[in-house]
């Protein structure tokens, strides 16, 4: 566990603010979990990741993420 998960207090705006976030670009995404967008877009490929689309660009809505990450813990 980090000091933020006891201390909320200090915790840096955007990590408060994804929280709230109902979806996430590729990029951001990748950026987040410390791997390459070419990887998450082949687990898209792969039927493993389901994105939405919003309008051209591809997003994963927070349930799917979740859902995803708990399969990979599996």
């Amino acid at each position: 566990m980090t000091m933020d998960t006891y201390y909320p207090c200090m915790q840096t705006n955007s990590e408060k603010q994804d929280h709230r976030r109902v979806a996430f670009s590729v990029a951001e995404l990748a950026a987040q979990l410390g791997v390459s967008e070419g990887l998450l877009r082949l687990e898209i490929q792969r039927g493993r990741l389901k994105p939405a689309r919003v309008g051209r660009r591809l997003v994963i809505m927070k349930p799917e993420l979740d859902r995803y990450l708990a399969d990979a813990r599996a």
